[in-house]
């Protein structure tokens, strides 16, 4: 079924194997508790039920952004011409080999994949779709293989109705029939789209070990099953905050610059994550090791919010008047280094706030309300609540006598 030989196969159910093997006995330390790395992990076959909460999680965020955008939904299918196909269903139903198959690399399922990617950036590419402004454009795309092996996409799109009639006629024209298949009339598009995804996907909660052809088709290709477009915020912030918010809360929060999301400057990792009332993350290294007859590994952060520059050679760090600088030996200029309250000791952070210049006009409101909200956690302040940040707009004299 789906193109696989006995080789395949046993390819395949190696890759699961060696990946399981790996992550049951690769483990870190936090806090001083031993974690397996497989705890934190997820795909189809590893804490699959995570796996399929987070697919669901992500079409319904989708769904209902469009929702509230009144948008409208075209259902779009896409196939690759006969070249593509080893086998093709004869009138009986089973399959035979093609004869306008062609047996080279280029018309693998992997190279299938990678030209119906190729259709979908003409499709997102194109005036019809392109022209539609950002926020009222989106689409969610599963991948799925036919019985032959050879791999076609279900895509969701969503746009204004009166975007719909030129979107259609792009399809129609670009991608005639039997290559592409439209439908405008699906009641509920999350759903229709869901029942693609799901039954890709096997039953493997437990121990359950009885993985179908059709996933051993995706772990062989390497071919994943579902994309979206860039409409909500990064999935490595969501992930990072193990469910707090929602992709359409944090979507939303983000957008009214109610989040405020920091990286490190030489990794790319998120380090910290503010909301409207402080600190909601902030990453600390961690230490990696493996079962014994294997060499430790450790992982330490780089310096927050320093990129490569900033820890060149050429600059180093000075203390003037007890406010942190970096000097820069090829221009001669000081830079004043950037505060986190959250990362301050506790005398620090007491010494911090209690010489905030209230006519400095490096110091915002903002700034203030971050450093007051940390005080306020530490037990430093304890007359008034952790406060939203946006309350922080007003003038700084009803801040200013509140002092310890």
């Amino acid at each position: 079924m789906y193109g696989l030989s006995k080789e395949d196969r046993e390819a395949s159910w190696k890759k699961i194997n060696d990946t399981r093997f790996f992550l049951d006995n690769h483990f870190c330390d936090i806090g001083g508790k031993t974690f397996a790395y497989s705890q934190f992990f997820k795909n189809s076959f590893i804490n699959s039920d995570r796996y399929v909460s987070e697919l669901q999680n992500r079409a319904w965020s989708l769904y209902h952004y469009a929702q509230l955008r009144n948008l409208t939904n075209v259902f779009v299918t896409l196939t690759l011409p006969s070249e593509y196909h080893r086998y093709k269903t004869a009138k009986n139903g089973k399959l035979v080999k093609n004869p306008k198959f062609i047996d080279d690399e280029f018309h693998t399922p992997k190279q299938a994949s990678k030209e119906l990617s190729k259709l979908m950036r003409k499709i997102v590419n194109d005036r019809s779709y392109s022209k539609i402004p950002s926020e009222n454009r989106l689409y969610f795309r599963v991948t799925e293989p036919h019985k032959n092996g050879t791999p076609h996409i279900h895509i969701s799109f969503f746009m204004p109705d009166e975007n719909v009639e030129n979107f259609v006629e792009m399809i129609n024209r670009k991608f005639p029939k039997p290559q592409s298949k439209v439908e405008t009339d699906v009641k509920s598009p999350v759903n229709y789209l869901m029942k693609y995804i799901l039954k890709t996907l096997d039953d493997l909660r437990g121990n359950n070990q009885n993985i179908t052809d059709l996933s051993l088709w995706y772990v062989l290709h390497g071919i994943n099953r579902f994309y979206t477009s860039r409409t909500l915020i990064s999935l490595d912030i969501y992930r990072v905050l193990g469910g707090r918010y929602n992709l359409l809360e944090l979507t939303t929060m983000y957008k009214n610059k109610e989040l405020t999301v920091y990286y490190d400057g030489e990794t790319n990792k998120i380090v910290e994550i503010l909301d409207s009332f402080g600190r909601i993350y902030n990453r600390k290294p961690i230490n990696l090791s493996i079962n014994s007859g294997y060499e430790s590994m450790k992982v330490e952060l780089k310096p927050i919010l320093k990129s490569k520059e900033e820890i060149s050679c050429y600059k180093i760090p000075c203390i003037i008047d007890d406010v942190d600088y970096t000097l820069n030996l090829d221009t001669n200029e000081l830079i004043k280094d950037i505060v986190t309250p959250a990362y301050m000791g506790d005398l620090k952070l007491y010494d911090y706030f209690n010489s905030l210049d209230v006519e400095d006009d490096e110091i915002t409101l903002l700034h203030y309300g971050i450093t007051q909200n940390e005080m306020i956690s530490r037990g430093f302040i304890t007359d008034i609540d952790i406060q939203p940040l946006d309350d922080f707009n007003c003038n700084f004299d009803y801040y200013a006598d509140i002092r310890y």
